[in-house]
């Protein structure tokens, strides 16, 4: 082969190879940028879901702090309450601030433990210079797993605070309840028992009212909104829906 033309494909092939040169340099410099775009995105949604469930906690714990306070008052009416005799269905147990369920926080940062790894986790997925689409798609299926945690922590902190809200409410017009009928027992007597047969009709009907307020009052206290089955749900959905109408329903006595 002539020199001229043996000189002329290795022109073309130390062209070609450096194009290629180039390519891939360009390729890994693309790659290193959108694996650092995927750490930098997938650092700001595991910081988005600690606050989410930092909030969560929150309510939750005053609901926890609510829920004691009224439980207190429940057993201000059950001391009350023994006072009458010979009254049908009279209260016996349940209502002197028992023990209920309280939060525990623990749940929720193992529910976000299963979406939220170490920020560096990605490096464990691809090695930087090197392919990109694996370690871009990795933090895509986090951050859709996220969103879908940070939907369900919204509807629970929802949850908390409606319950939360009626707590308030209906512990504020009970408390009231109770110094009306502090005074109704007194008007019998204020020490010794009180035969309810010897109490009028409207006595009666205005002690009943108060022991269905203090029920109502006393299933929100022992409610357990946190769903901990295998559901993909972290709120007892039919439990806060079937409190919420018991305690609106109630609420009508305070109106």
């Amino acid at each position: 082969m002539p020199l001229p033309i043996l000189l002329g494909a290795a022109a073309f092939l130390a062209d070609l190879a450096g194009a290629d040169a180039v390519k891939k340099s360009i390729d890994n410099a693309i790659a290193k940028e959108k694996l650092q775009e995927a750490k930098k995105r997938y650092a700001a949604d595991v910081m988005r879901i600690k606050r989410i469930g930092e909030s969560v906690c929150k309510s939750m714990v005053n609901l926890d702090a609510k829920e004691e306070e009224v439980l207190g008052l429940l057993g201000k009416f059950k001391e009350m309450m023994a006072r009458v005799e010979n009254r049908p269905q009279i209260l016996t147990n349940g209502w002197d601030g028992s023990e209920f369920m309280k939060f525990n926080r623990s749940y929720i940062d193992n529910v976000a433990s299963e979406v939220v790894v170490s920020e560096d986790s990605l490096d464990t997925v691809i090695n930087e210079g090197e392919d990109a689409v694996e370690a871009w798609n990795e933090m895509k299926k986090r951050e859709s797993q996220m969103n879908s945690l940070s939907n369900r922590y919204y509807v629970l902190k929802r949850s908390a605070d409606a319950i939360l809200n009626m707590l308030q409410t209906m512990g504020k017009g009970f408390e009231t309840e109770l110094e009306k009928l502090n005074d109704v027992l007194n008007h019998y007597s204020r020490f010794n028992a009180i035969d309810w047969r010897d109490m009028t009709p409207d006595h009666q009907a205005a002690v009943d009212n108060v022991v269905m307020l203090a029920g109502t009052l006393h299933r929100l206290c022992h409610i357990d909104i946190v769903d901990k089955t295998d559901s993909p749900n972290l709120v007892n959905m039919k439990v806060v829906k079937e409190a919420q109408a018991e305690a609106n329903e109630a609420l009508k006595y305070f109106n």
